[in-house]
């Protein structure tokens, strides 16, 4: 019987990375533990980097995407994404 652990590390390797991250801050909404998901690979038109909350019924999100060759990469998505996500507004 595999385990969730032995799940993940085969997802990761399919391309579908999705891990809860440390350096991202809390959701603004509920205060959950946000998780990254990588859509895509180099191989299709498109790669979509997204943030998403955990909490069952909250919204939350942030998704920065690439169209491939146009001279950005995934790594570069990530980084705006996390920016976007960690950025808190006053109201």
């Amino acid at each position: 019987m595999e385990t969730a652990e032995q799940r993940n590390d085969s997802t990761e390797e399919a391309g579908a990375v999705m891990s809860p991250s440390t350096s991202l801050l809390a959701c603004p909404f509920c205060g959950a533990t946000p998780e990254i998901k990588h859509i895509g690979n180099e191989h299709v038109k498109k790669q979509v980097c997204e943030i998403a909350c955990t909490t069952f019924g909250c919204f939350a999100h942030q998704r920065v995407g690439i169209l491939n060759g146009h001279g950005q990469t995934y790594e570069w998505a990530e980084q705006k994404c996390r920016e976007r996500w960690n950025t808190r507004h006053n109201a």
